[in-house]
């Protein structure tokens, strides 16, 4: 028997469009990512700024073994500030060599301590080239490069002309020793961050500061009203010429980093106590202070 051929044929499923993401779809997407974007950004900041913070107290610190070298050597912490008179000229005039270039062979800167040119004024044009080399990896906080030398030594600890004889460890003409910090030397500072330095040779306000005041953004500020304010730019000129030294600050949200005399780096808030601010940059007052942050 003849069987009817099987004239059925498969059928096929029609085609399905190929899917993909609406407009409301990919703007709940990148609304998302801007969220997390936003989340995390803060946390990358925070944590960018940490590492800054870190590499600073590592600079200062060096700064803090080079000087201790030094008094090994010569049995002394170098002098701030070296002149011929008294006090400091407050015009950019004089000898004014400061501590920094004394210890750049402790920072293993051979090279940049032959270009100084230490029979010539730092502001002379035989020191343009010196003052033009700037070890930036050791004198720049990584937080506020390119804006002038981040570190200064404490002179004294009141706001004063730059002079002989006062209270901070390092000032004009000074030879002061590990035994000569009666207060003691865990307890007595010696470096801090500062801004606005702009000659790193010079002995003068570009490298020294005092115990006047803590935090503030301008390296002139008053403090004798008993809480700080910067001067207006109509007194800065006024300012300059009554040598206004000022006092210490950085960028750091917090505080700043500072050396003691025994070496060690700590931070100090920028909202402590003015008085023990002004204790722990005198050398010799006398003022036990126990605990300070």
């Amino acid at each position: 028997m003849n069987s009817s051929p099987n004239t059925s044929f498969p059928t096929t499923a029609p085609a399905r469009g190929r899917g993909g993401f609406t407009a409301v779809e990919l703007l709940v997407v990148l609304a998302i990512i801007t969220v997390l974007i936003a989340l995390l950004l803060p946390s990358v900041q925070a944590a960018r700024e940490a590492a800054r913070l870190m590499q600073c107290r590592n600079q200062m610190m060096q700064l803090g073994l080079a000087l201790h070298s030094y008094h090994h050597t010569h049995g002394t912490l170098p002098p701030g500030s070296i002149n011929g008179t008294a006090p400091l000229p407050s015009d950019e005039t004089g000898y004014a060599m400061g501590w920094i270039p004394q210890i750049l062979p402790d920072l293993d800167q051979s090279l940049l301590f032959q270009m100084v040119d230490f029979q010539s004024s730092v502001y002379a044009e035989e020191n343009d080239d010196a003052v033009m080399s700037a070890p930036t990896s050791l004198l720049f906080c990584p937080s506020i490069r390119n804006v002038g030398v981040s570190y200064a030594a404490c002179y004294h600890d009141v706001e004063a002309p730059i002079d002989v004889d006062q209270n901070g460890v390092m000032f004009l003409n000074s030879r002061i020793r590990f035994r000569d910090v009666s207060d003691g030397t865990h307890a007595t500072l010696m470096l801090g961050e500062a801004f606005g330095g702009q000659n790193w040779l010079a002995g003068d306000r570009s490298t020294l500061r005092n115990g006047s005041g803590l935090g503030s953004m301008e390296p002139f500020v008053d403090y004798t009203s008993g809480a700080p304010f910067a001067f207006t730019p109509e007194d800065r000129e006024e300012a300059d010429t009554q040598a206004v030294i000022g006092g210490f600050g950085s960028s750091h949200s917090l505080g700043i980093n500072a050396c003691f005399v025994d070496g060690h780096v700590q931070h100090l808030a920028r909202n402590m106590d003015q008085k023990v601010f002004q204790n722990l940059s005198n050398r010799r007052d006398g003022n036990l202070v126990e605990s300070f942050e």
